[in-house]
């Protein structure tokens, strides 16, 4: 692959990126609109012939590990598994409009 076709492949990747944020701004507005609807019909929960909508508060608990790690060093690196991870990234070099 030559530079200029790596060039036009991030541009591509770009121009997706922008797409999917774009979607991602119209779902997360569509999303609102569902919960205020349910939050008007003051329920959790909204049956249709096609679809069942939950809107419920969930409670959970979780691990505190930076406050077990801070109080106990010793074990904490017992428990700790090692991962390795690849990453990939892409810094435009130049302000290339419409390119």
């Amino acid at each position: 692959m030559t530079n200029e076709m790596i060039n036009q492949k991030v541009i591509e990747r770009e121009a997706l990126q922008a797409q999917i944020k774009a979607l991602t701004a119209e779902m997360d507005k569509i999303t609102a609109e569902l919960k205020s609807e349910l939050d008007s019909r003051n329920a959790d929960s909204i049956v249709t012939d096609t679809f069942n909508l939950f809107y419920l508060l969930q409670q959970k608990k979780s691990f505190n590990s930076k406050k077990f790690k801070a109080d106990h060093p010793e074990d904490y690196a017992q428990y700790c598994d090692e991962k390795v991870n690849t990453y990939f990234t892409i810094t435009r070099t130049v302000d290339a409009k419409g390119v």
